[in-house]
């Protein structure tokens, strides 16, 4: 009984996603017609972005990887939009930039995805001051059943869709379909809206490894730049 209760709240859940998707990307992309669709939606996102929400309590190393053999620190952070055209990417929408790290060298390269034999640089950036970036953790494992403060527990048809949105966001996609980014870039945006530094997301492409995502790398420290070439 309980196991078909959470299988029905799992194919709505997959219903009011799968719904929105196809609002955003088809019909209306600013101002969704739905409003009950987009309420759902956002008192979920809420929720989430209440109970993933952290500081950082040491420095860190993240990493930052570029195809090409690059020497300026400017070359490897954040690029301007406004001298260097910006396409579409998971998280960002055409023209607006961020800042992608990884938590560790390994994955940094994973995520862009060299041939053999390409070059690859490495940038190293640790954080200025840790306490001072609101970050949000997607990368959280349980998504609990109940929370102490009521405003914040979660309906299982809510619990569903976070998880539907988590993997979402961690699933690799072809590049080349941009169409297919713009709900992950409205979750991203809310995030963004709810005043975080950035957030946090495991990669989809190397086992343990974290993908981060800053809206703004002024934060952080250059620590050092080194080239890897690629082999199997």
């Amino acid at each position: 009984m309980i196991g078909e209760i959470i299988m029905n709240e799992y194919e709505s859940a997959s219903k009011l996603w799968k719904s929105f998707k196809e609002e955003i990307m088809y019909n209306n992309r600013f101002f969704p017609s739905n409003k009950e669709l987009i309420k759902k939606l956002n008192d979920t996102l809420s929720k989430l972005s209440e109970m993933a929400s952290g500081r950082f309590l040491t420095r860190g190393d993240f990493y930052r990887a570029r195809i090409g053999k690059f020497d300026k620190e400017e070359d490897i952070r954040k690029p301007d939009p406004k001298k260097v055209p910006i396409g579409d990417q998971r998280c960002n929408p055409r023209g607006i930039s961020y800042f992608y790290v990884a938590g560790d060298p390994t994955t940094a390269i994973y995520e862009i995805k060299p041939e053999i034999d390409e070059i690859v640089t490495i940038g190293k950036f640790k954080i200025k001051n840790p306490l001072d970036l609101k970050i949000c953790y997607l990368n959280m494992i349980n998504i609990p059943e109940s929370n102490p403060i009521k405003e914040l527990a979660l309906s299982e048809e809510e619990r569903c869709l976070l998880k539907i949105i988590l993997k979402e966001i961690s699933k690799p996609l072809n590049s080349q379909e941009t169409l297919g980014y713009i709900p992950i870039q409205y979750i991203v945006e809310y995030i963004k809206n709810k005043s975080f530094d950035g957030f946090v997301f495991d990669s989809s492409l190397k086992e343990d490894g974290k993908n981060y995502v800053f809206f703004d790398d002024s934060k952080f420290e250059f620590v050092s730049i080194k080239h890897v070439k690629i082999k199997k």
